[in-house]
């Protein structure tokens, strides 16, 4: 697009899209996504139980923290691999195949890994508690077995656009920054 037709600022970019898909074939593969909505299934239940008088709510957030931890090991283990088998098939892997430097992998792409299942997480507990709510009880174990994985892979196109919007808006304050440093560095000279 010429410099007159730019796309709105809350467009995301091509490279936010590209991006979003490259975390998402991972994501989903190596079903990192599951110990990231746990995260977020453990802290929207102490957040809930903080409102009552259990005592347990710090076992909760001891499990949330613990499950982001074990999701942060498993998401570096899986991304060891797949950086393995670049090597095993490319003696020189192209470079839009090659995982970012291991800070830019855990602070951003797993950051957006965990950030764009937060809505995923907010539509289950609101989908399980419509549900208890009707039904006035819980429903069994079994049927919310099924029902979470279902839930899972018939939402992922709201994690794939959360994660888009995700990246689109590292992206929109990244270039925000290097402008600001610019004006400063052109201003001081």
């Amino acid at each position: 697009m010429s410099e007159t037709q730019q796309l709105p600022v809350w467009v995301p970019s091509i490279k936010a899209w590209t991006m979003a898909i490259r975390l998402a074939v991972p994501a989903y593969a190596t079903a990192a996504v599951v110990p990231a909505f746990e995260v977020w299934r453990c802290f929207l239940l102490g957040c809930l139980l903080t409102f009552s008088d259990v005592e347990e709510r710090l076992v909760v957030f001891a499990v949330a923290l613990l499950s982001l931890v074990l999701a942060l090991l498993w998401f570096l283990f899986c991304a060891g691999a797949y950086s393995l088998l670049l090597r095993l098939f490319w003696s020189h892997p192209p470079k839009s195949l090659k995982l970012p430097k291991l800070p830019m992998l855990v602070n951003r792409d797993f950051g957006i890994l965990i950030a764009a299942v937060l809505p995923v997480a907010i539509t289950f507990f609101s989908h399980v508690g419509l549900r208890a709510s009707l039904y006035y009880g819980l429903p069994t174990l079994s049927s919310f077995k099924v029902s979470y994985e279902l839930f899972l892979l018939e939402s992922s196109w709201l994690w794939f656009i959360s994660a888009v919007f995700l990246y689109h808006s590292y992206y929109q304050t990244r270039a925000k920054f290097r402008r600001k440093n610019r004006r400063r560095r052109a201003g001081s000279t």
